[in-house]
């Protein structure tokens, strides 16, 4: 039952790598003296947390590995498709 359930925290871990850094850089940015300068760098320091808590999930929680990589593969695979659609509509 234990596996299922960390199965299922790495599934929404991995589909949160694309999401959870915008939301934070959205908000934390918004705080800041100079939210547009500031964003992308929040961007990158919360994507790079998100990301090292999913590689830590895989190699410390039992049954992680399986849904996590499920999940980054799913959501990163989303951001791509998104970029190009948009590098495609672009004037």
């Amino acid at each position: 039952m234990e596996a299922r359930r960390n199965r299922a925290l790495g599934w929404v871990a991995g589909l949160g790598v694309a999401l959870f850094p915008w939301l934070v850089a959205g908000v934390i940015s918004t705080f800041l003296p100079n939210p547009e300068a500031m964003f992308p760098w929040v961007l990158l320091i919360a994507s790079v947390l998100m990301v090292a808590c999913v590689v830590w999930g895989t190699v410390r929680v039992p049954g992680f590995r399986r849904g996590a990589l499920l999940g980054s593969a799913i959501s990163l695979a989303f951001v791509c498709l998104v970029s190009l659609v948009l590098l495609w509509l672009q004037p």
